[in-house]
């Protein structure tokens, strides 16, 4: 197929998808190209709990508003910050069940996670991609398991393994809209571990979970807590570190407050 008739097949597509599936956005490499976005270059965020970061902020303990804090995880990994062209994509994906859209964000997490994965000298066949698990009514209520999406995606772009259903999730109250105190209430215990997944860790040098927003990182903390709880040893054990990678990252400007939203505790003596 010529380029020429490859553009009008793409074009053609995209007209269909505007008329009779309601899509109004096209492909995201070019509403980003418009909006003059791309995802997060070195020294943007930091590593330990996916903040904002300036050139230089971030050391090997974190940055300015995690390096006296605990975090459930031992690495994180972002695209971007949850707004502009960035926000309404994962908007769409989540709400709109835009299955090519959480594809398209998945493989931008992909290469974060690659890119991760070669700072921390692992390889990417190393990593195990895990989604952050959605209750059974939610799940058939949207339509989509957005984040099973883009674990799915995520992985086959860095080349990762993967495996779905190795968290699972009772159902309970909806996040949206609680405090960062009434989120860990409410998400608290609600994950656990498949009584079969222990068995898929050979191997792994890592656990990714993923998730499309971190907020407070409530619910990224509460899957971390069910792989250890459940069984999985940790590094000081022999097993694999937890890593968490999410889309975004919302900023405490973004929610009105002054520290860095971030669910953890302080470290003894901090």
């Amino acid at each position: 197929m010529s380029d020429r008739s490859a553009a009008r097949l793409g074009d053609a597509w995209r007209a269909f998808e505007r008329r009779w599936l309601g899509l109004s956005s096209g492909p995201f490499a070019e509403e980003a190209e418009r909006a003059g976005w791309s995802p997060d270059g070195p020294g943007a965020a930091c590593w330990r709990c996916g903040g904002d970061t300036g050139p230089g902020e971030a050391d090997g303990e974190g940055c300015g508003g995690c390096r006296l804090r605990r975090v459930p995880w031992d690495r994180f990994v972002r695209v971007g910050r949850y707004a502009g062209v960035l926000r309404r994509a994962v908007l769409e994906l989540k709400f709109s069940r835009f299955r090519r859209r959480g594809a398209e964000l998945g493989r931008l997490l992909g290469d974060a996670l690659g890119d991760a994965a070669a700072e921390s000298a692992i390889e990417a066949g190393e990593l195990l991609v895990v989604g952050v698990p959605m209750p059974r009514w939610r799940r058939f209520a949207r339509g989509i398991d957005h984040a099973a999406v883009l674990a799915r995606a995520s992985a086959a772009r860095c080349g990762a393994g993967h495996r779905a259903g190795v968290l699972r999730r009772r159902a309970g109250r909806e996040l949206v809209g609680l405090s960062p105190s009434a989120r860990r209430a409410s998400i608290k215990n609600r994950m656990y571990l498949a009584d079969d997944a222990s068995g898929l860790l050979g191997g792994v040098r890592a656990i990714v979970v993923v998730d499309d927003v971190r907020t407070t990182g409530a619910t990224l903390g509460e899957a971390c807590r069910a792989l250890r709880d459940g069984g999985v040893a940790s590094p000081a054990d022999g097993g694999p570190e937890v890593w968490v990678a999410a889309v975004a990252v919302t900023s405490s400007r973004d929610r009105g407050g002054n520290g860095p939203g971030l669910v953890g505790v302080p470290k003894a003596g901090g």
